[in-house]
Protein backbone atom coordinates (compact mmCIF):
# COMPACT_ATOMS: atom_id res chain seq x y z
CA UNK A 1 0.00 0.00 0.00
CA UNK A 2 1.78 3.17 -1.11
CA UNK A 3 2.07 5.49 1.74
CA UNK A 4 1.73 8.93 -0.56
CA UNK A 5 -1.21 9.94 0.97
CA UNK A 6 -0.82 9.38 4.77
CA UNK A 7 0.02 11.80 7.39
CA UNK A 8 3.61 12.93 7.35
CA UNK A 9 5.77 11.48 10.20
CA UNK A 10 3.28 8.84 10.64
CA UNK A 11 5.58 6.37 8.97
CA UNK A 12 9.49 4.72 9.55
CA UNK A 13 11.90 6.18 7.36
CA UNK A 14 12.61 4.92 4.69
CA UNK A 15 16.28 3.87 3.63
CA UNK A 16 16.05 4.66 0.17
CA UNK A 17 14.44 8.25 0.46
CA UNK A 18 17.38 9.91 1.35
CA UNK A 19 19.26 8.08 -1.39
CA UNK A 20 17.25 9.04 -4.29
CA UNK A 21 17.05 12.99 -2.35
CA UNK A 22 20.56 13.23 -2.25
CA UNK A 23 20.82 12.26 -6.31
CA UNK A 24 18.17 14.63 -6.98
CA UNK A 25 19.52 17.42 -5.06
CA UNK A 26 23.09 16.88 -6.72
CA UNK A 27 23.55 20.02 -9.88
CA UNK A 28 26.61 17.97 -10.90
CA UNK A 29 26.37 17.12 -14.46
CA UNK A 30 28.45 13.73 -13.87
CA UNK A 31 26.93 11.38 -16.24
CA UNK A 32 27.78 8.10 -13.70
CA UNK A 33 25.69 9.94 -10.87
CA UNK A 34 22.52 8.14 -12.21
CA UNK A 35 24.92 4.72 -12.15
CA UNK A 36 26.63 5.07 -8.91
CA UNK A 37 22.47 5.27 -7.71
CA UNK A 38 21.72 2.76 -9.06
CA UNK A 39 24.29 0.74 -7.76
CA UNK A 40 23.57 2.35 -4.07
CA UNK A 41 20.08 1.09 -4.54
CA UNK A 42 20.27 -2.69 -6.27
CA UNK A 43 23.12 -3.26 -3.41
CA UNK A 44 20.61 -1.91 -0.80
CA UNK A 45 18.03 -4.69 -2.30
CA UNK A 46 20.11 -7.13 -3.02
CA UNK A 47 21.99 -7.40 1.13
CA UNK A 48 18.60 -7.14 2.59
CA UNK A 49 17.15 -10.01 4.93
CA UNK A 50 13.66 -9.38 3.23
CA UNK A 51 14.33 -8.27 -0.38
CA UNK A 52 10.51 -7.89 -1.13
CA UNK A 53 9.88 -5.34 1.62
CA UNK A 54 12.99 -3.38 0.13
CA UNK A 55 11.30 -3.34 -3.15
CA UNK A 56 8.19 -1.82 -1.58
CA UNK A 57 10.31 1.11 -0.08
CA UNK A 58 12.09 1.82 -3.22
CA UNK A 59 9.15 2.21 -5.19
CA UNK A 60 7.64 3.47 -2.53
CA UNK A 61 10.23 6.54 -2.15
CA UNK A 62 10.37 6.46 -6.03
CA UNK A 63 6.73 7.40 -6.48
CA UNK A 64 6.45 10.17 -3.11
CA UNK A 65 9.37 11.57 -5.03
CA UNK A 66 7.70 11.58 -8.62
CA UNK A 67 4.52 13.42 -7.02
CA UNK A 68 6.25 16.15 -4.76
CA UNK A 69 7.99 17.37 -8.01
CA UNK A 70 7.26 20.18 -9.12
CA UNK A 71 6.08 20.82 -12.90
CA UNK A 72 8.24 22.63 -15.33
CA UNK A 73 6.23 24.92 -17.24
CA UNK A 74 6.17 23.56 -21.05
CA UNK A 75 8.66 21.21 -20.52
CA UNK A 76 7.52 18.55 -18.61
CA UNK A 77 9.99 15.82 -19.52
CA UNK A 78 12.29 18.34 -17.78
CA UNK A 79 10.48 18.01 -14.42
CA UNK A 80 11.89 14.34 -14.53
CA UNK A 81 14.69 13.80 -16.68
CA UNK A 82 16.71 12.80 -13.73
CA UNK A 83 13.99 9.91 -12.13
CA UNK A 84 13.89 8.78 -16.03
CA UNK A 85 17.79 8.73 -16.12
CA UNK A 86 18.09 6.58 -12.75
CA UNK A 87 15.04 3.99 -14.04
CA UNK A 88 17.34 3.59 -17.16
CA UNK A 89 20.45 3.30 -15.01
CA UNK A 90 18.80 0.72 -12.50
CA UNK A 91 17.51 -1.62 -15.79
CA UNK A 92 20.66 -1.55 -16.99
CA UNK A 93 22.20 -2.98 -14.20
CA UNK A 94 23.25 -6.88 -14.49
CA UNK A 95 21.48 -9.50 -12.56
CA UNK A 96 21.92 -9.70 -9.05
CA UNK A 97 21.79 -12.66 -6.73
CA UNK A 98 20.42 -11.99 -2.89
CA UNK A 99 23.17 -11.92 -0.56
CA UNK A 100 21.44 -12.24 2.66
CA UNK A 101 21.25 -15.27 4.45
CA UNK A 102 17.71 -15.58 5.06
CA UNK A 103 17.26 -15.61 0.94
CA UNK A 104 19.36 -18.69 0.81
CA UNK A 105 18.74 -20.93 -1.69
CA UNK A 106 15.18 -23.07 -0.83
CA UNK A 107 14.25 -20.70 1.85
CA UNK A 108 10.78 -19.32 2.20
CA UNK A 109 11.66 -15.72 1.12
CA UNK A 110 13.31 -16.87 -1.81
CA UNK A 111 10.82 -19.17 -2.88
CA UNK A 112 8.56 -16.48 -2.60
CA UNK A 113 9.89 -13.95 -4.36
CA UNK A 114 10.08 -16.35 -6.95
CA UNK A 115 6.16 -17.12 -6.74
CA UNK A 116 5.60 -13.53 -7.14
CA UNK A 117 7.97 -13.42 -9.91
CA UNK A 118 10.24 -10.69 -8.31
CA UNK A 119 13.18 -13.28 -8.46
CA UNK A 120 14.42 -15.62 -11.63
CA UNK A 121 16.13 -18.32 -11.94
CA UNK A 122 18.51 -18.76 -14.75
CA UNK A 123 19.68 -21.96 -16.70
CA UNK A 124 21.98 -22.91 -13.85
CA UNK A 125 19.64 -23.04 -11.35
CA UNK A 126 20.54 -19.78 -9.43
CA UNK A 127 18.39 -17.17 -8.42
CA UNK A 128 18.47 -13.45 -9.28
CA UNK A 129 17.11 -9.83 -9.72
CA UNK A 130 16.20 -9.23 -13.48
CA UNK A 131 16.72 -5.42 -13.25
CA UNK A 132 15.41 -4.62 -16.72
CA UNK A 133 12.28 -6.21 -15.28
CA UNK A 134 11.87 -3.54 -12.84
CA UNK A 135 11.12 -5.93 -9.97
CA UNK A 136 7.83 -4.77 -8.29
CA UNK A 137 7.79 -1.62 -10.10
CA UNK A 138 4.45 -2.70 -11.98
CA UNK A 139 2.50 -3.61 -9.42
CA UNK A 140 4.03 -0.82 -7.10
CA UNK A 141 2.67 1.98 -10.02
CA UNK A 142 -0.44 0.34 -10.75
CA UNK A 143 -1.27 0.82 -6.46
CA UNK A 144 -0.05 4.40 -6.38
CA UNK A 145 -2.25 5.19 -9.84
CA UNK A 146 -5.45 3.69 -8.17
CA UNK A 147 -5.38 4.98 -4.89
CA UNK A 148 -4.28 8.72 -6.38
CA UNK A 149 -6.76 8.14 -8.99
CA UNK A 150 -9.76 7.35 -6.46
CA UNK A 151 -8.73 10.20 -4.01
CA UNK A 152 -7.87 12.97 -6.77
CA UNK A 153 -11.44 15.02 -5.80
CA UNK A 154 -10.18 15.10 -1.90
CA UNK A 155 -8.52 18.36 -1.14
CA UNK A 156 -5.50 16.66 0.79
CA UNK A 157 -4.29 15.88 4.38
CA UNK A 158 -4.87 18.78 7.24
CA UNK A 159 -2.76 19.73 9.54
CA UNK A 160 -4.07 21.76 12.35
CA UNK A 161 -2.29 24.40 14.68
CA UNK A 162 -1.70 21.69 17.45
CA UNK A 163 -0.45 19.08 14.49
CA UNK A 164 -3.00 16.70 14.57
CA UNK A 165 -4.66 15.99 11.36
CA UNK A 166 -7.63 17.61 11.26
CA UNK A 167 -10.74 17.84 8.56
CA UNK A 168 -11.32 21.50 9.04
CA UNK A 169 -11.45 23.71 6.11
CA UNK A 170 -8.82 26.11 8.39
CA UNK A 171 -6.03 23.43 8.56
CA UNK A 172 -3.46 24.21 6.68
CA UNK A 173 -2.98 21.33 3.85
CA UNK A 174 0.08 19.24 3.88
CA UNK A 175 -0.80 17.18 0.43
CA UNK A 176 -2.96 18.02 -2.43
CA UNK A 177 -4.14 14.43 -4.22
CA UNK A 178 -4.88 16.67 -7.08
CA UNK A 179 -1.73 18.43 -7.91
CA UNK A 180 -0.12 14.06 -6.83
CA UNK A 181 -1.92 13.12 -9.13
CA UNK A 182 -1.43 15.39 -12.80
CA UNK A 183 2.37 14.72 -11.67
CA UNK A 184 1.88 11.09 -11.25
CA UNK A 185 0.27 10.64 -14.45
CA UNK A 186 2.50 13.54 -16.34
CA UNK A 187 5.63 10.85 -15.49
CA UNK A 188 3.95 8.05 -16.58
CA UNK A 189 2.91 9.16 -19.71
CA UNK A 190 6.45 10.31 -20.23
CA UNK A 191 7.15 6.76 -19.32
CA UNK A 192 4.98 5.29 -22.20
CA UNK A 193 6.18 7.77 -24.30
CA UNK A 194 9.87 6.60 -24.10
CA UNK A 195 8.96 3.36 -24.42
CA UNK A 196 7.69 4.18 -28.35
CA UNK A 197 11.22 6.02 -28.52
CA UNK A 198 12.60 2.64 -27.32
CA UNK A 199 10.72 0.23 -28.61
CA UNK A 200 9.54 1.72 -32.48
CA UNK A 201 8.40 -1.67 -33.60
CA UNK A 202 5.47 -0.98 -31.24
CA UNK A 203 5.39 -5.17 -30.74
CA UNK A 204 5.43 -4.61 -26.75
CA UNK A 205 7.95 -7.58 -26.79
CA UNK A 206 7.55 -7.01 -22.97
CA UNK A 207 11.57 -5.69 -22.50
CA UNK A 208 10.56 -1.87 -22.86
CA UNK A 209 6.54 -2.23 -21.30
CA UNK A 210 6.37 -1.28 -17.74
CA UNK A 211 3.18 0.55 -18.07
CA UNK A 212 0.91 -0.56 -20.59
CA UNK A 213 -0.06 2.07 -23.17
CA UNK A 214 -3.76 1.15 -22.26
CA UNK A 215 -4.05 3.58 -19.73
CA UNK A 216 -4.38 6.26 -22.07
CA UNK A 217 -7.17 4.54 -24.03
CA UNK A 218 -8.88 4.21 -20.27
CA UNK A 219 -8.03 7.79 -19.60
CA UNK A 220 -9.34 8.98 -22.81
CA UNK A 221 -12.00 6.91 -22.74
CA UNK A 222 -13.08 7.88 -19.03
CA UNK A 223 -13.51 11.73 -19.50
CA UNK A 224 -14.09 12.68 -23.85
CA UNK A 225 -16.18 10.01 -24.41
CA UNK A 226 -19.15 11.36 -22.22
CA UNK A 227 -20.33 14.92 -21.01
CA UNK A 228 -21.37 13.95 -17.62
CA UNK A 229 -18.82 16.47 -15.16
CA UNK A 230 -16.10 14.59 -13.74
CA UNK A 231 -15.83 11.85 -15.95
CA UNK A 232 -17.29 7.95 -15.38
CA UNK A 233 -14.92 5.53 -15.01
CA UNK A 234 -15.53 1.70 -15.81
CA UNK A 235 -17.68 0.01 -12.83
CA UNK A 236 -19.49 3.95 -11.55
CA UNK A 237 -22.90 2.18 -13.40
CA UNK A 238 -25.24 4.97 -14.40
CA UNK A 239 -24.43 7.07 -11.50
CA UNK A 240 -24.39 10.86 -12.63
CA UNK A 241 -24.97 12.98 -9.26
CA UNK A 242 -22.27 14.93 -8.76
CA UNK A 243 -21.88 15.73 -5.20
CA UNK A 244 -20.32 18.73 -3.68
CA UNK A 245 -18.89 18.24 -0.31
CA UNK A 246 -16.76 19.73 1.83
CA UNK A 247 -12.92 19.13 1.66
CA UNK A 248 -13.70 17.99 -1.81
CA UNK A 249 -12.79 18.97 -4.88
CA UNK A 250 -15.87 21.30 -6.99
CA UNK A 251 -17.39 19.75 -10.22
CA UNK A 252 -16.25 21.99 -12.41
CA UNK A 253 -12.84 21.53 -10.67
CA UNK A 254 -12.18 17.53 -10.88
CA UNK A 255 -13.72 18.02 -14.26
CA UNK A 256 -10.62 20.68 -15.58
CA UNK A 257 -8.42 17.81 -13.61
CA UNK A 258 -10.26 14.70 -15.27
CA UNK A 259 -9.92 16.46 -19.13
CA UNK A 260 -5.90 18.09 -17.90
CA UNK A 261 -5.50 13.96 -16.90
CA UNK A 262 -6.41 12.80 -20.17
CA UNK A 263 -4.91 15.33 -22.89
CA UNK A 264 -1.72 14.81 -21.05
CA UNK A 265 -1.96 11.07 -21.26
CA UNK A 266 -2.73 11.59 -25.24
CA UNK A 267 0.08 14.38 -25.55
CA UNK A 268 2.51 12.02 -24.51
CA UNK A 269 1.12 8.36 -24.52
CA UNK A 270 -0.82 8.67 -27.51
CA UNK A 271 1.42 7.89 -30.25
CA UNK A 272 2.84 4.65 -28.29
CA UNK A 273 -1.18 3.56 -28.21
CA UNK A 274 -0.76 4.30 -31.75
CA UNK A 275 1.75 2.17 -32.60
CA UNK A 276 1.20 -0.86 -30.71
CA UNK A 277 -2.50 -0.64 -31.54
CA UNK A 278 -1.14 -0.59 -35.18
CA UNK A 279 0.97 -3.85 -35.06
CA UNK A 280 -0.31 -6.04 -32.14
CA UNK A 281 -3.96 -7.28 -31.30
CA UNK A 282 -5.03 -5.33 -28.46
CA UNK A 283 -8.55 -7.24 -29.27
CA UNK A 284 -6.87 -10.63 -27.94
CA UNK A 285 -6.14 -9.28 -24.27
CA UNK A 286 -8.56 -6.42 -24.15
CA UNK A 287 -11.40 -7.25 -25.94
CA UNK A 288 -13.96 -6.33 -23.01
CA UNK A 289 -12.00 -2.73 -22.59
CA UNK A 290 -12.02 -1.95 -26.21
CA UNK A 291 -15.98 -2.80 -26.28
CA UNK A 292 -16.97 -1.36 -23.31
CA UNK A 293 -20.25 0.96 -24.95
CA UNK A 294 -19.87 4.51 -23.38
CA UNK A 295 -22.33 7.87 -23.88
CA UNK A 296 -20.92 8.98 -27.60
CA UNK A 297 -19.30 5.41 -28.23
CA UNK A 298 -22.05 2.37 -29.27
CA UNK A 299 -20.91 -0.66 -30.91
CA UNK A 300 -23.75 -0.28 -32.96
CA UNK A 301 -23.45 2.75 -34.42
CA UNK A 302 -19.76 2.89 -35.15
CA UNK A 303 -18.10 0.79 -37.20
CA UNK A 304 -14.16 -0.80 -36.56
CA UNK A 305 -12.62 1.67 -39.36
CA UNK A 306 -9.93 0.14 -41.11
CA UNK A 307 -7.97 -0.57 -37.63
CA UNK A 308 -10.00 -3.52 -37.26
CA UNK A 309 -7.21 -5.41 -34.50
CA UNK A 310 -7.86 -2.79 -31.81
CA UNK A 311 -9.57 0.74 -31.66
CA UNK A 312 -11.24 2.42 -35.06
CA UNK A 313 -10.22 5.43 -36.55
CA UNK A 314 -13.96 6.97 -35.96
CA UNK A 315 -12.74 6.14 -32.29
CA UNK A 316 -9.44 8.21 -32.44
CA UNK A 317 -11.35 10.62 -34.41
CA UNK A 318 -14.02 10.90 -31.81
CA UNK A 319 -10.99 11.33 -29.09
CA UNK A 320 -9.77 14.37 -31.33
CA UNK A 321 -13.25 15.97 -32.41
CA UNK A 322 -13.72 16.20 -28.68
CA UNK A 323 -10.63 17.80 -27.66
CA UNK A 324 -10.81 20.51 -30.56
CA UNK A 325 -14.71 20.54 -28.85
CA UNK A 326 -12.91 21.03 -25.23
CA UNK A 327 -10.71 24.39 -27.25
CA UNK A 328 -13.55 25.72 -29.27
CA UNK A 329 -15.93 25.82 -25.88
CA UNK A 330 -18.69 23.40 -27.91
CA UNK A 331 -18.09 20.59 -24.78
CA UNK A 332 -20.05 21.10 -21.96
CA UNK A 333 -20.36 24.29 -22.21
CA UNK A 334 -20.95 24.88 -18.42
CA UNK A 335 -17.64 24.69 -17.48
CA UNK A 336 -14.88 26.46 -19.12
CA UNK A 337 -10.79 25.51 -19.06
CA UNK A 338 -8.39 27.50 -17.72
CA UNK A 339 -4.99 28.25 -19.33
CA UNK A 340 -2.85 25.34 -18.49
CA UNK A 341 -5.50 22.61 -19.05
CA UNK A 342 -6.17 24.41 -22.48
CA UNK A 343 -2.80 24.53 -23.65
CA UNK A 344 -2.47 20.40 -22.31
CA UNK A 345 -5.50 19.94 -24.45
CA UNK A 346 -4.59 21.62 -27.41
CA UNK A 347 -0.75 19.62 -27.11
CA UNK A 348 -3.32 17.00 -27.25
CA UNK A 349 -5.33 17.52 -29.84
CA UNK A 350 -2.33 18.39 -32.01
CA UNK A 351 -0.67 14.86 -31.30
CA UNK A 352 -4.33 12.94 -32.34
CA UNK A 353 -4.49 15.61 -35.48
CA UNK A 354 -1.41 14.20 -36.94
CA UNK A 355 -2.17 10.54 -35.73
CA UNK A 356 -4.80 10.66 -38.20
CA UNK A 357 -3.24 12.69 -41.08
CA UNK A 358 -0.87 10.23 -41.09
CA UNK A 359 -3.35 7.55 -41.74
CA UNK A 360 -5.14 9.40 -44.45
CA UNK A 361 -1.86 9.72 -45.88
CA UNK A 362 -1.23 6.27 -46.23
CA UNK A 363 -4.89 5.29 -46.89
CA UNK A 364 -4.78 7.40 -49.70
CA UNK A 365 -1.78 6.47 -51.18
CA UNK A 366 -3.06 2.63 -50.69
CA UNK A 367 -5.95 3.66 -52.78
CA UNK A 368 -4.33 5.49 -55.76
CA UNK A 369 -1.79 2.36 -56.56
Amino acid sequence: MSSILDMPGTNPPNPFTPIIDQYLAQTTTDSNSPTDTAKAIVDRVTTSPNPGNALYQLWDAFFNSIVRTPLVENNARLSFEHHLALLSSIRAHTPTSPAHPAVKAGSYREDHLLASGHLHRDENGSSHFDWRRLPLFPAQWRDTHDILESWRSWDGIRRGAGGQGTGTTTATATCQPAEFHTRFVTFSALMVQRQFETDRDGDGDGDAILIHPIWVFYAARGTLETDHPGGRRPGDGDKREVITREGYLAPEQLWQLDVKVAATWLRYGGRTLWGMDASSNLREHYATTLDWETDLWKRDGHGHGNREGGISTARWTLWAERLRGLMEGTVNQHYRLDRETRDEVEQASKVLEGLLLGEQRVGYMLNSH
